[in-house]
């Protein structure tokens, strides 16, 4: 077993060489000595080594997270470095981390964490009474970057990312074997202040991320060093472990990959603007990741141009697998978010030409009721294989294709609770006319059991703002039935419907 060692324990490595801390294998009887002394892995220091475990809230462990990514920002402070050497969700680009790469969805993210965390506590009204308590490393941190923060204005984005990797360092190195347990107070009126500033620091990142030829945001980046300086010792260059000279970067130049859908996705789960998600679709529409053949969406744009080191896509022929193809996970996601974001005739026009289920079985190769990983488009050499769907491993596709059935058939939350805190039932189907049968009829399974059915003699579309639902009846299993005026279902009811103890909902429009 690999197990490592705290800081006050030594050992002798296979080299015969004392170690202060670290991996070493050793013998089973000394594991299970090691780890009932551990007991978990969260430990507060003491002056042995080890202590009692620390328990906090969400909103501190929340905390820590945001304050690590904001202090990961790039030079550029638009992307979120490749620090744990890998690339995320594209994992065919696993060779950007080692070329200085970061990614702008995570900075949309990190976006989304701070409009999450300031939007709850705005509704539980903190304020200089509110104290959230901190553990002294974790303050130190939170106040250095909120300094730099304010001062962000007037320092270059460079000096940012240098001070405030300075600051994470130290309260990595602080907390690498556990913490004092200390804690220190923060009143809630000034964090929400600097959630303010985060969220200003990360648009003006953004800001720069757009790609003023297509009006989509770049996904990717690299970084190179522009300027930099050899760090000397007495012993004249600096040299690492491995033999290579040690230099201080002063100036980065980056470059921007090819589009990717990616970014596209994760800009759409944070802008709350109809226009702007509208300007964002007609442009999609207009750029290098819309297949005009098929009528969907590819994972990315070209990269003939991409030397191979970018990673292992670089060397797929165009249009098949990750380099150029539908993937259908993401093109899905793109799907979803337009259906989250409301732009319901945009969303029915693309998922009737890219959803599986309404592909041609001869030309998908496949059955129509199944996934695929990718779908070849038409940037692969030979158009005989545009359109069909291949399987290189397990899509996450059908998690997106479920929450947009959910959507549609249901709506977003059909259980709530309402202003007295009772739970609630109430159907907002998002579905287009033609779904309906000549007779008027929907139908559909929800809860797994029950039947739902919808009927919609006036064939309107569900989403129009003259649709309204006139009542509701309820056959339960015990041959009772139930009629309901209105849309809204109270609590004794929905918790019963909710139990599964409903045979058949019908719905009129």
């Amino acid at each position: 077993a690999h197990i490592v060692l705290p800081r006050h324990e030594k050992y002798v490595d296979a080299n015969g060489l004392i170690r202060q801390f670290g991996s070493v294998i050793i013998s089973p009887e000394k594991v299970a000595v090691l780890k009932e002394r551990a007991g978990n892995a969260h430990l507060v220091r003491d002056k042995k080594g080890w202590g009692k475990i620390y328990q906090t809230t969400l909103l501190v462990k929340m905390t820590c997270l945001l304050l690590n990514k904001l202090a990961t920002l790039d030079p550029d402070g638009i992307g979120i470095e490749m620090e744990a050497d890998k690339p995320s969700w594209y994992d065919a680009l696993n060779g950007l981390p080692g070329v200085f790469g970061s990614a702008v969805p995570e900075t949309f993210e990190l976006k989304r964490m701070v409009q999450f965390l300031r939007d709850h506590l705005e509704k539980i009204g903190i304020g200089d009474d509110y104290k959230i308590n901190l553990p002294e490393e974790m303050q130190r941190f939170f106040l250095g970057l909120e300094s730099l923060l304010i001062d962000s204005a007037k320092l270059p984005a460079y000096d940012f990312w240098d001070k405030a990797s300075s600051l994470k360092e130290k309260y990595r190195e602080d907390t690498k074997f556990g913490i004092t347990g200390k804690e220190k107070v923060v009143s809630g009126s000034a964090y929400m202040k600097f959630l303010g500033l985060c969220l200003q620091k990360i648009d003006a990142g953004l800001i720069k991320a757009m790609d003023p030829g297509s009006g989509l945001y770049f996904t990717y980046y690299t970084h190179e060093a522009g300027k930099f300086s050899y760090i000397k010792d007495k012993k004249g260059k600096k040299h690492s472990h491995k033999g290579w000279p040690c230099v201080t970067i002063k100036k980065f130049r980056k470059r921007p990959l090819p589009l990717f859908l990616e970014a596209e996705v994760h800009y759409l789960k944070t802008e709350k603007s109809h226009n702007k998600i509208k300007q964002l679709y007609e442009a999609m529409k207009r750029s290098p990741l819309y297949d005009q053949e098929l009528g969907m969406y590819k994972v990315n744009a070209s990269l003939a141009k991409e030397p191979a080191d970018f990673g292992r896509c670089t060397v797929f022929s165009p249009g098949w697998l990750e380099n150029e193809s539908i993937w259908l996970h993401m093109e899905y996601k793109y799907l979803l978010e337009l259906l989250n974001s409301g732009l319901y005739e945009e969303f029915f026009t693309e998922f009737e030409k890219a959803g599986i289920c309404f592909q041609k079985a001869p030309v998908y190769g496949r059955s129509i009721l199944e996934n695929s990983s990718f779908i070849v488009s038409s940037a692969f050499p030979d158009s005989r294989m545009w359109g069909r769907g291949c399987v290189a491993r397990l899509s996450g596709s059908t998690a997106e294709f479920l929450e947009m059935w959910i959507m549609m058939t249901v709506g977003g939350k059909p259980f709530r609770l309402n202003d007295q805190g009772e739970l609630t039932l109430e159907f907002k189907p998002v579905l287009p006319r033609g779904y309906f049968t000549n007779e008027g009829i929907f139908s559909c399974k929800f809860l797994g059991t029950t039947q739902l059915v919808y009927h919609n003699s006036k064939h309107i579309d569900t989403y129009a703002n003259d649709f309204k639902i006139k009542n509701i009846e309820i056959n339960w299993l015990d041959v009772t039935k139930e009629v309901i005026s209105g849309s809204s279902i109270g609590h004794h009811v929905a918790a019963r419907v909710r139990s599964q103890e409903a045979r058949q909902i019908d719905i009129f429009f």
